[in-house]
């Protein structure tokens, strides 16, 4: 088979059976030397492996399998370390090609093997450290330095969101994506998460936290960051995706980010589908001046998010500790920074402050793409990727807040009064006047029925709609009741007054209705007529269906009332009353409200006055109870 040559073509491939599990780097090289062509650089190959700037001689005597793994950890990775160095596009390739090589022979002994213990990688495939760099074009004479654009971090999460909605199976990966773009941790940390890492709010704190032991990362330290709401609402939204999928989640592993399958994500499946996500111009070479539409792998999304920060301005320690980076030496302080140790979950302002900023940023250029207006923002507290994906031409699912009421926290948002906009009235449609909230009294008990109603009457009031509501309501009950919470003064003084149920109201039979009684239920049911003249000659009108007015002069309201008891009563002296005393509101010869004047403006009688309302009240409570014990019916009379 034909030598590797700078960047790929045919290779060598081993006939000798190895377990790429067991059997080294070196060995592996080896063979490879043994099986190649009389004419095959030997030592040249080799030494790319041994020498001592080899980005592979710390591998070379551990198992291959294990070079290949290193793959799946950005930062331990030797070919992308290499590329991030090397500035020599020849170099680049040539090392892209070794690794290319082993590649194809480990797969070659997997497809040949009949080991239960390997037969996962058939399945799975092989991981491929290839699959994390891009192959440099010929003509680059330099190594590509990549330069990320900030400003189409909007595009990149609407074109993720448009494949997840298109390729439904990617969802998990696609959360997982969303979590690395405003994390900007390294690979691992993001698909081995556990799913216990999002951390409920200790009391004081400003936010919930997130935890991930040293297990789960490369420098065996902990992350321990307080997450913003978008965070929160990212890793939320995938908890509860997998409680919808899974619903006993002890049958599934502990992990943030699972498959339909309820298994981890595979390896690579984050670059695989970065590869897949086209962003014109995102990156640029910057020798070359020439652009690519897509990320070259899942670490970018580390130094994406880092590019971001730092064209905001952000501090690099700053940056480095929302990674969960351990910065333990600081200047001038000696060993300080390693006394520090903050409770998990416990973060105050300062703390989130910057994970908040950053996320707001990159959640805000989203808002941009799906033309939200900039008074708001897509709300944090809802599942983003499965509203979105769920959406259609005619339902958009998409929540949306004000900036201004700000993020949250809970994930399924409960209506609140911030919520509900009440109605603003047309001008005109409002009645001007000052008015007693009776929304939580007691309202009296009554029945009215049409009889109680003239011809002409019930056709005025259905004409203004009402009908239906004064049909045949009439009591069950046909023995003697009591009448509850009904001033008996409201039958004459003008007022609609409601007193508390009385021990002492008397006996009354059961059908009875007092002129307040219906003053009090039409008042509720029909305004409109009460303020017409017909209403207002109704023989309900005088009982209390009063309406605001204005101010009024006393005395013209005694003058019209003098005139009205004297065209009435044929002259004032027939009464009890002389034409020089007062005339009250409570005066048995006035007839309520009228077109002319109102009774209630006339001021009140003195207590111990023969004519007073306290009088009256008892000479109305004895009339009630004889009436009752004599089993009368009809209307109470007017005194």
């Amino acid at each position: 088979m034909a030598a590797p040559t700078g960047g790929g073509g045919k290779f060598t491939i081993i006939k000798k059976k190895f377990d790429p599990t067991k059997t080294t780097l070196r060995e592996v090289v080896e063979m490879y030397i043994n099986e190649s062509k009389k004419d095959f650089k030997k030592d040249a190959y080799r030494s790319k492996f041994t020498s001592q700037n080899s980005p592979y001689k710390e591998f070379l005597d551990k198992p291959v399998m294990e070079f290949l793994e290193s793959s799946l950890d950005d930062e331990v990775n030797p070919l992308l370390k290499f590329y991030d160095t090397n500035k020599s596009t020849g170099s680049r390739r040539n090392y892209y090609s070794l690794a290319k090589g082993i590649e194809e022979n480990v797969q070659s002994q997997i497809d040949r093997s009949t080991s239960k213990e390997l037969a996962h990688f058939k399945v799975d495939g092989i991981p491929k450290l290839t699959n994390s760099v891009i192959l440099d074009p010929k003509p680059g004479q330099r190594a590509l330095r990549y330069a990320f654009n900030h400003l189409k971090a909007g595009e990149f999460q609407l074109a993720l969101l448009k494949h997840a909605k298109k390729n439904p199976k990617d969802i998990p990966v696609v959360r997982a994506t969303f979590a690395a773009l405003h994390l900007g941790f390294r690979t691992n940390e993001i698909q081995n998460m556990p799913a216990t890492a999002l951390f409920p709010p200790l009391e004081g704190s400003v936010a919930p936290g997130i935890f991930i032991s040293g297990d789960f990362t490369k420098m065996d330290a902990a992350i321990d960051i307080p997450a913003s709401s978008h965070v929160h609402g990212i890793l939320t939204s995938a908890r509860e995706s997998n409680k919808k999928r899974f619903g006993d989640l002890k049958n599934v592993p502990n992990l943030m980010f699972l498959t339909d399958e309820g298994k981890a994500l595979p390896k690579g499946a984050i670059s695989d589908l970065l590869k897949k996500i086209k962003v014109p111009k995102i990156i640029q070479d910057k020798q070359t001046g020439e652009y690519l539409d897509y990320f070259t792998s899942a670490y970018d999304m580390r130094r994406y998010n880092s590019t971001i920060a730092y064209k905001a301005r952000f501090p690099l320690q700053v940056m480095a500790q929302m990674k969960g980076r351990a910065i333990t030496s600081m200047v001038g302080a000696g060993s300080e920074g390693v006394y520090p140790s903050p409770m998990t979950a416990l973060y105050d302002e300062v703390d989130l402050e910057p994970h908040e900023k950053l996320s707001t940023i990159i959640h805000n250029q989203l808002n941009k793409k799906l033309n939200v207006a900039n008074e708001n923002t897509l709300a944090s507290n809802q599942d983003l990727i499965e509203n979105y994906t769920k959406s259609t031409a005619n339902n958009n699912l998409l929540q949306v807040t004000t900036k201004a009421e700000g993020q949250a926290y809970n994930v399924t948002p409960q209506l609140t009064d911030k919520d509900f906009k009440a109605p603003a009235l047309p001008e005109g449609e409002t009645i001007d006047g000052d008015f007693k909230d009776i929304t939580n009294e007691t309202k009296p008990i009554t029945s009215v029925s049409k009889e109680h109603f003239t011809d002409e009457e019930l056709k005025a009031l259905k004409e203004i709609g009402i009908d239906e509501d004064i049909d045949d309501v009439k009591p069950k009950a046909k023995g003697p009741k009591k009448l509850k919470s009904i001033d008996p003064f409201a039958i004459a003084a003008g007022g609609a007054g409601v007193s508390e149920i009385l021990d002492d109201t008397g006996e009354l039979v059961g059908e009875e209705i007092t002129q307040s009684t219906i003053a009090q239920t039409l008042a509720k049911t029909a305004p409109k007529l009460a303020q017409t003249a017909l209403g207002k000659a109704l023989p309900v009108a005088g009982a209390g269906i009063i309406f605001p007015t204005s101010p009024t002069n006393v005395d013209e309201i005694e003058g019209f009332a003098r005139k009205d008891i004297d065209t009435r009563f044929g002259g004032i002296d027939q009464m009890d009353t002389s034409q020089e005393k007062q005339i009250f509101r409570d005066d048995p010869r006035l007839q309520g409200a009228t077109e002319m004047y109102d009774p209630s403006e006339l001021p009140r009688r003195d207590a111990d006055d023969s004519l007073s309302d306290e009088a009256y009240r008892k000479r109305f409570l004895e009339q009630s109870r004889t009436k009752a014990s004599s089993q009368l019916r009809g209307f109470a009379q007017p005194r």
